[in-house]
């Protein structure tokens, strides 16, 4: 399964753009669609749009295969969407998740119910990523816009 449209959408909205690099929410070095800056990588002179894509692109591909390998159940397309972009934020840490052990013995309400959960950023809620897991429950629940 690939993401959708729709979920690059979902994306690359929560994401924003910035073509400079800049600390995200938690103080990591982060540049074009929320691609965290790698010890190897540098951005100091900034991005043009064509490199956004490509970083896009390779992050979009590592979180479907994040999503793919750990899950064990059958999932819709707005499932698989929802879950990526929960990975394209979050990374692996969706491995070992309580969301992950409900979905993978078929639990899928439990599943979802668990998304609004994971709004904190250095330990403090944050409105903007509980609005990210509300829209991706809408997503998986196939209510998105």
């Amino acid at each position: 399964m690939n993401l959708s449209d729709q979920g690059k959408l979902l994306i690359k909205t929560s994401e924003g753009l910035r073509l400079m690099p800049y600390s995200d929410c938690v103080g990591k070095s982060t540049i074009g669609y929320g691609h965290l800056i790698g010890p190897t990588e540098d951005f100091a002179s900034g991005i043009t749009l064509a490199q956004a894509e490509q970083l896009f692109d390779w992050d979009v591909e590592r979180a479907e295969g994040i999503v793919s390998r750990e899950c064990k159940v059958p999932l819709t397309q707005g499932g698989f969407d929802a879950l990526t972009d929960f990975c394209f934020n979050l990374g692996d840490r969706l491995q070992g998740s309580t969301l992950l052990r409900y979905l993978n013995a078929g639990n899928y309400a439990e599943a979802e119910a668990q998304l609004p959960n994971w709004c904190y950023a250095a330990g403090r809620p944050n409105p903007a990523l509980r609005a990210r897991r509300l829209l991706e429950l809408k997503e998986w629940q196939g209510e998105a816009a």
